[in-house]
């Protein structure tokens, strides 16, 4: 399969940020075309709070990486956390059929999907299924079978990593990308896709553990013997940082964030440093009071601590441990606090470095860092699965029933529309809109706007000349966000 490009939509608590990438069926190297980062509104813990909010960001974001790549996207793969995720390993099993010949039993695709299918029986009607990672497969008895596909058994049992989420909830996101203009190609766990962009095959195949730190969550993945064996959300994140220091410090949040980006660390990093800062006081009438640096670690050292044991826990990590070889990965803009990777080498007791998204050219300089992690992981998600044999996109149900796998797109051909074609597509798009989500949802979404006439040949490398320029201004007048 192919695709002439791929984009990535990470909908977080504090940024919205969309990665457009050119790709082909061959390699793995992603050529980045446009990045559109914007801040969130109507987002908390992960979760879509307000529609028409959300997707006025999410309108921006995509905007911004469409005209920084010169033409416009109309799907995405879009990332996916909360509260409601629930992830469990469980087993399968089916019996293969003989051939018509009645001397063989081969297994087939469909037999893996019914061994899947089997064991995915107890997922709830208010639930859907968001991934379906096999780990290990079974034939006879016999275990440690890599690729059962086309080998001779009678049995053949699957062990499955299963990820659901609460059907309300993946409905809002679809809602949301519609109201935005975007088609919702797959929805992927944040925490897998992140996995792509910070870790190796042979890290994942030596036992591996990665921490995201978001904004409203923190998200957590595990791998040994190259098979995911943990995925889990942590309710906790840099958010919860800025608010204790708001408090702390009586400043406003908005304050905060910037002290905690531009000064903010572990104690143990600032060492005795005698340092003070003015702190914008709240409710003073712009009063400005100095406070030692020292403060602010020792406020951020105890959440920090706090997010990393939360993590351990849900990672089980005590009983892991000795299956980690390759230790801890740190990403997300939380983890970009000094002392950050210092605080969890002692909290779990595992080696531990700082992970930002590799394999890419083009503006890769401009998602080379911790926080475009899950961003361009869905982008290299996507490439993997272009190859993977088990990406089923549903699965045979009871009755005839199907349920659909929605961390796999339905199909991965598609093109972009040149400015001049989405130019004229727009007049058409607010009535293409109304009937794209479920009618059970108010439809007040804004129609896109769109983009003017531009010249064709020109625009990329002008874009590329102007674009260090616009983004000394955006850091200027504090645009910039985690």
């Amino acid at each position: 399969m192919s695709q002439d490009y791929i984009a990535g939509l990470d909908i977080g608590t504090t940024k919205i940020c969309t990665v457009i990438a050119r790709a082909n069926s061959g390699g793995e190297i992603l050529d980045i075309a446009g990045v559109g980062t914007v801040p969130a509104r109507g987002v908390s813990k992960g979760t879509i709070v307000d529609l028409n909010q959300a997707a006025a960001c999410i309108q921006d974001s995509i905007q911004a990486a469409n005209h920084m790549a010169g033409f416009r996207v109309k799907k995405a793969l879009v990332g996916v956390t909360g509260a409601h995720i629930e992830a469990a390993n469980l087993k399968g099993g089916v019996s293969i059929s003989a051939n018509h010949d009645g001397n063989s039993a081969i297994v087939t695709q469909n037999d893996i999907a019914r061994a899947f299918e089997s064991a995915t029986i107890r997922v709830a009607p208010d639930r859907e299924i968001l991934h379906l990672v096999p780990r290990r497969f079974s034939l006879d008895g016999e275990r440690g079978i890599e690729a059962p596909l086309g080998m001779n058994a009678s049995r053949l049992e699957a062990e499955i990593h299963l990820v659901t989420a609460a059907s309300n909830s993946l409905k809002n996101v679809i809602e949301c990308t519609n109201r935005a203009g975007i088609e919702a190609q797959a929805l992927v766990l944040e925490p897998i896709a992140t996995s792509e962009a910070v870790s190796t095959a042979d890290e994942r195949k030596m036992g591996v553990a990665i921490i995201d730190i978001g904004g409203g969550t923190s998200d957590i993945s595990v791998f040994c013997d190259g098979a995911l064996h943990t995925s889990a959300i942590v309710s906790v994140g840099g958010n919860h940082v800025t608010r204790d220091i708001s408090i702390g410090m009586r400043t406003p949040f908005d304050i905060a964030e910037r002290l905690k980006i531009e000064s903010g660390a572990v104690a143990s990093a600032l060492g005795k440093s005698n340092q003070t800062l003015e702190v914008l006081s709240a409710g003073s009438g712009g009063e400005r009071v100095g406070m030692p640096k020292a403060m602010l670690g020792k406020i951020i050292a105890p959440r920090m601590t706090e997010l990393f044991e939360m993590a351990r826990d849900a990672m089980h990590c005590n009983e892991m441990r000795k299956q980690l070889p390759a230790g801890l990965i740190l990403t997300g803009g939380g983890a970009l606090l000094p002392g950050a990777t210092e605080l969890a080498q002692q909290v779990f007791g595992l080696p531990v470095h700082l992970g930002s998204p590799s394999g890419m050219t083009g503006w890769a300089d401009r998602v080379n860092s911790p926080k475009f992690a899950t961003a361009v992981g869905l982008l290299h998600y996507a490439k993997r699965l272009q190859n993977d044999g088990y990406a089923f996109t549903e699965l045979p149900g009871n009755n005839g029933s199907i349920r659909r796998v929605w961390s796999v797109p339905l199909e991965f051909s598609s093109s972009p529309l040149t400015m001049d074609e989405a130019a004229s597509e727009n007049q058409f798009f607010d009535a293409s809109t109304k009937n794209a989500s479920d009618t059970s949802i108010e439809k007040s979404a804004k129609t896109p706007v769109g983009f003017p006439e531009m010249a064709k040949n020109w625009w990329q490398d002008f874009n590329k000349a102007i674009q260090p320029a616009v983004e000394r201004v955006r850091i200027w007048l504090g645009f910039d966000v985690e």
